[in-house]
């Protein structure tokens, strides 16, 4: 059985001074993963969770994975604090499609640089996130997985469509960061039996305020996902 982690992430903007890091009002990557749709703040009500609902154990137990779900504050070098060793897959989840409400980006590779102000309004320390090996201005995974993620072009998810965005100068901010610290872990265990695969997938906020539909078109892109996998290993 494959050891899936699902990740999203806090909200990072007006998050209040001090900066409340596990604020969890508007973003949908982490509302989606949500673990208790009670302890929603104000705006939130009892929403939240959609996602790991879709996941529960029938789901498990039929895509033949163990899933586990982190959501994560928005500050630099936070994909330091994941433990892969504890994983085969990886799918982060992030807000950052503006201007469709239909579209789920799936990121083909990485850039090997960030900036921007996190939620604790910091920069990061470095330009660059790798320091302990020497990579291209992109980080790629492994050629199959690389393939396999473009030739979902075009997919309908739901009511989604996949589109499959090239790794861009305009796209360093943490989501990068931590797309990219995961690919250059897969690409650093692609002869081992380490992480087999790692994804990012950016949401829209959900139409029409429709969170239910929005995580069914992410689960059904996560299914496609395993489903590569599958046929690129066997179980």
């Amino acid at each position: 059985m494959r050891r899936l982690l699902v990740t999203g992430f806090f909200d990072w903007r007006e998050v209040g001074s001090p900066p409340d890091l596990s604020r969890l009002d508007h973003n949908p990557s982490g509302r989606l993963l949500r673990a208790d749709p009670a302890r929603a703040r104000s705006g939130g009500g009892e929403r939240g969770g959609a996602l790991r609902g879709l996941l529960d154990e029938a789901w498990q137990r039929a895509q033949g994975v163990e899933a586990t779900f982190e959501i994560l504050p928005v500050v630099w070098d936070v994909a330091t604090n994941i433990s892969y060793d504890e994983y085969d897959v990886v799918v982060h989840l992030g807000l950052g499609v503006y201007d469709h409400e239909e579209v789920l980006w799936l990121e083909r590779g990485a850039m090997h640089r960030r900036e921007g102000l996190d939620a604790r309004g910091l920069e990061p320390a470095t330009t660059t996130f790798v320091s302990d090996h020497d990579v291209d201005e992109r980080i790629q995974g492994p050629r199959w997985l690389d393939e396999g993620i473009a030739s979902l072009e075009g997919a309908r998810c739901g009511g989604y469509q996949v589109v499959v965005r090239q790794a861009r100068r305009d796209n360093i901010f943490l989501c990068n960061e931590t797309h990219g610290r995961s690919l250059f872990r897969v690409r650093k265990e692609a002869d081992s039996a380490g992480i087999l695969a790692a994804y990012f997938i950016h949401l829209p906020y959900p139409r029409d305020d429709d969170e239910g539909g929005l995580a069914l078109g992410v689960e059904r892109l996560i299914c496609l996902l395993l489903d590569q996998i599958r046929a690129q290993h066997s179980a």
